[in-house]
């Protein structure tokens, strides 16, 4: 059982790694939805763990993408976002891109963060490194 939601927890980190690298660099706005709904999904504790990780990851970006993950890190720090805030949030993805929304929302509670790798080809390097990077470090702290 704690397989599975380790396995659901690294894949929703990933989901929301790779959304927000595909918003930095294609600019895709739904991305940037989907990174906050991702983001919003995860508790306190885990989502400030994941915004410090997030920051090392983005450490080597130019100063306007490190400004812009700093806004997104803000917002995500700003309340201790419930349920409640979670659901709107997803809705909110839902009615922007049902794509991105189905590969964060699937029924075995697993997020797909190659959802962006097939909109965009271009991300495969970006999100095979995310991926090397979150399996290197296990003392992340996982979502849920």
């Amino acid at each position: 059982m704690f397989n599975k939601w380790h396995e659901a927890a690294t894949s929703v980190g990933e989901y929301f790694f790779v959304a927000t690298f595909t918003w930095l660099i294609l600019n895709d706005e739904a991305a940037h939805i989907a990174a906050m709904a991702s983001g919003m999904t995860a508790a306190g504790e885990q989502r400030a763990s994941t915004l410090v990780n997030l920051e090392k990851l983005t450490s080597q970006l130019d100063q306007e993408d490190r400004r812009r993950v700093a806004q997104l890190s803000a917002f995500l720090q700003s309340k201790d976002w419930d349920l409640g805030d979670a659901f709107r949030a997803r809705k909110a993805l839902m009615q922007i891109d049902r794509e991105y929304w189905r590969a964060m929302s699937n029924w075995y509670g697993r997020a797909d963060p190659d959802v962006f790798v097939r909109r965009h080809p271009e991300m495969r390097d970006v999100r095979d490194s995310i991926a090397r990077k979150v399996a290197e470090a296990p003392k992340i702290r996982r979502w849920w």
